[in-house]
């Protein structure tokens, strides 16, 4: 269980037992919290109705759910394209420009793997022909 479900499972205790009629300390010993958590966690109850974080503010996402989606689509149906070229095809359609490491960022949030292409030496004919023959 991640630590924030057990938290709002603990808050859930919390108001639990308090309308079976238990008292603050009897419930954080219960529950294994703080006294002033569980205090918190009722206040909380009692004016807002619910036992649950507020949304965090923060910075606002680069690209929104469609954006996501066409940079899935960009990835999956036309071939294999380095971050450089799909962050130029991206540009090519959005108003906010993005960075080639917010490219492979967001693929790696939608369970791509980032690779870098492995460069092939090839063989000059003569070399080749002398491997073949087993000299």
């Amino acid at each position: 269980m991640t630590q924030k479900l057990r938290r709002d499972y603990q808050r859930a205790q919390c108001i639990a037992l308090r309308n079976a009629g238990m008292t603050c300390r009897e419930i954080s010993t219960i529950v294994g919290i703080f006294k002033s958590s569980v205090q918190r966690a009722l206040k909380r109850f009692e004016e807002r109705g619910d036992i649950y974080d507020r949304p965090r503010s923060g910075r606002p996402k680069k690209l929104n759910d469609r954006s996501v989606r066409m940079l899935q689509r960009l990835t999956q149906n036309e071939g294999r394209y380095s971050s450089h070229e799909i962050c130029i095809r991206l540009n090519n359609s959005f108003e906010n420009p993005i960075c080639r490491r917010t490219v492979i960022n967001y693929l790696h949030r939608c369970g791509y793997e980032y690779k870098t292409r492995i460069k092939n030496h090839f063989l000059l004919n003569n070399i080749r022909k002398r491997d073949l023959i087993g000299a």
